[in-house]
């Protein structure tokens, strides 16, 4: 189960847009999908282990309070407050779940499956590019908003 749910964290990072433009899967599947399935693993993570490695937590409470203040200082709405968070926070409890990872056949499932992942983006980009130019919304490859990167 819990190569399945790094596998589908994976897939709907890397086919965002196929999942939401070309299966009519809904937006709040592939924002919260991701954000859900690291709160599940690290869950998971914690009930199998004792004690759990926490690397560089003063990091991780400063950039807390950083976006926390930089919010208020700038009048951010909490929705985007909330939207900000889940793309920063949640690839670094990702991280945490990763670093306590025992099991090296999951770990190098993982960097499989993010390597495959990642070879397939390069024919889809020039599918893309070579069919619509530079938008981005038809393929769903790792570029982003105008080209700022949505991976982990």
């Amino acid at each position: 189960m819990i190569k399945y749910l790094h596998a589908s964290l994976w897939i709907i990072v890397f086919f965002n847009f196929v999942i939401e433009d070309f299966l009519n899967v809904p937006s709040g599947v592939t924002k919260l999908g991701p954000p859900a399935i690291i709160l599940i693993l690290l869950s998971l993570k914690i009930n199998q282990k004792k004690s759990i490695l926490f690397p560089h937590i003063s990091l991780f409470f400063l950039i807390c309070a950083a976006i926390l203040s930089s919010a208020i200082w700038n009048g951010t709405k909490l929705f985007d407050l909330v939207n900000y968070t889940l793309y920063t926070i949640f690839p670094f409890l990702y991280f945490v779940v990763i670093v306590n990872e025992d099991s090296e056949k999951l770990l190098k499932f993982v960097v499989k499956t993010v390597i495959i992942l990642f070879m397939i983006q390069i024919p889809a980009c020039l599918i893309k590019f070579s069919l619509v130019g530079i938008a981005e919304n038809y393929i769903g490859t790792i570029s982003y908003a105008s080209g700022s990167i949505s991976t982990v």
